[in-house]
């Protein structure tokens, strides 16, 4: 307690530094942001071993406070303090101790920075620096926090801008993900890396009626080192589609992607390898509000590439992990996507359908359901979801098994800015997963287990 009282104060400080900028012609301040936090209780997370004792229980926290103001006529600006486990590790903790201001200071990062200018270059909204892009539970981008068990975050430095043209908005990102160069020097690339990324989506519901459509072109280039020989462009062609029936209480989607470009050197002889993968997200949910009951079914599908032959066409699906940088926010699991301790058989959380370069493709089912207590004001839910998952394409006699996931949770809503959830998890992993589709090594498959615990306070913006 000691150690988020110091933190808030800390963050408390920066605002109100901040805010004796008024005296420079900023004006109309603001503020948003959040505190979370999330516990866990897991075994087995490292072995698959009911014999071995790697039991591990922790509480980590996140909280991010945004001020907003104007800067002139017509732009507006906004800074997000963000502290968590990666801008202050170990100490991001309970139980690390108690931390001075000064080395609370030293954690706090800058998750956001950006301007919004009016109508620049006739766009309906126009934003340059620092920000968050995407949307929850997306299967290809999401630079924001997430809900995993680190509450770790990931934002863009880019250009974001929207038009609306006709019955289609449209929408373009840019930004660059990681910059290997140094001003001293704009031509000193290493080994790390210039990252790009972009996309460009175009979508609309006016067409058809109750048939939202949306496609989208995403693009990432890796320059990896001075020479051509190891860069990597990758580029995904998106199509979305919705309906929706009884009267919105069922609601349906559907997602197709598919991969070009490709990578240089890659290949057999140092040819390049072409990205040829695709990918299919179905969803179906309904929901009874009268009864307060609901239910949903999720498809996931990404191809595999054959393990059994070699060539220069990579049949595996991939988003921009595949420039090492995993932004997808499709989960399948409170374990298997949001356990950052995971490591049976060397096979960590997967999120997203990206299975590596020549990758074995994933297949996951999910099939859940909610219900809402008709007691203390209808703020309590139950939700139940279960898991089944394989990869596409092994080696001969390899086994194909992920596992299967079992989610159980409580859903405390206390008001539109406070919530918490409470649950237990179970993870009964296959012989494939726990030996990392490598020959069979007759490992442990016992069931990995998780409690979990979640409280998160929203203000401003946030809570919207």
């Amino acid at each position: 307690m000691k150690k988020m009282i110091s933190l808030v104060a800390a963050l408390v400080f920066a605002g109100y530094n901040l805010a004796q900028a008024d005296g420079l012609g900023l004006k109309n301040w603001t503020t948003d942001g959040s505190i979370e936090i999330n516990g866990q209780s897991a075994t087995n997370e490292v072995d698959a071993f009911d014999g071995a004792n790697d039991h591990r229980g922790g509480t980590v926290t996140r909280i991010a406070l945004g001020i907003g103001m104007d800067v002139t006529s017509g732009v507006k600006g906004k800074v997000l303090f963000l502290r968590n486990s990666q801008t202050l590790p170990g100490n991001a903790q309970y139980g690390d101790g108690i931390t001075s201001v000064n080395a609370e200071e030293a954690g706090i990062c800058l998750d956001n920075a950006y301007i919004d200018i009016d109508n620049m270059l006739t766009m309906d909204t126009f934003r340059i620096g620092r920000q968050y892009g995407g949307r929850p539970g997306d299967t290809l981008v999401y630079f924001d926090r997430y809900n995993d068990d680190s509450l770790t975050t990931n934002s863009l430095d880019a250009l974001s801008v929207s038009k609306k043209v006709g019955l289609v908005d449209l929408s373009f990102v840019t930004g660059k993900v990681n910059e290997d160069d140094v001003i001293a020097n704009a031509d000193n690339d290493d080994a790390l890396g210039d990252v790009n990324v972009s996309w460009l989506i175009a979508k609309t519901d006016k067409v058809v009626p109750n048939l939202p459509l949306e496609i989208g072109i995403y693009q990432g280039t890796d320059s990896n080192g001075p020479a051509a020989g190891d860069n990597c462009n990758l580029v995904i062609y998106d199509l979305r589609a919705g309906y929706s029936l009884m009267g919105d209480a069922v609601k349906l989607c559907a997602e197709y992607a598919m991969n070009q470009g490709g990578m240089n050197g890659a290949g057999i002889g140092g040819a390049e390898m072409k990205f040829k993968g695709n990918a299919l997200v179905l969803k179906a949910k309904y929901e009874n509000k009268d009864l307060g009951f609901g239910g949903h079914l999720k498809y996931m599908n990404a191809s595999g590439d054959d393990q059994n032959s070699a060539n220069n066409d990579d049949k595996s699906f991939h988003d921009y992990s595949q420039l090492g940088w995993n932004v997808s926010d499709l989960r399948y699991g409170e374990i298997l996507s949001n356990s950052n301790a995971l490591a049976v058989g060397g096979v960590g959380a997967s999120v997203g359908l990206d299975t590596g370069l020549n990758g074995t493709g994933l297949n996951v089912i999910n099939l859940g359901g909610d219900y809402t207590l008709p007691v203390m004001d209808k703020k309590v839910s139950l939700a139940l979801d279960y898991f089944v998952s394989q990869v596409n394409e092994v080696a001969n006699g390899i086994d194909d098994g992920v596992g299967t996931e079992i989610d159980l949770s409580a859903n405390y809503k206390h008001s539109e800015t406070v919530s918490a959830k409470v649950g237990y998890a179970t993870f009964s992993p296959e012989k494939g997963y726990v030996n990392g589709y490598a020959a069979n090594a007759n490992l442990p498959t016992d069931d990995v287990t998780k409690l979990f615990a979640k409280l998160c306070v929203k203000w401003g913006m946030d809570s919207k």
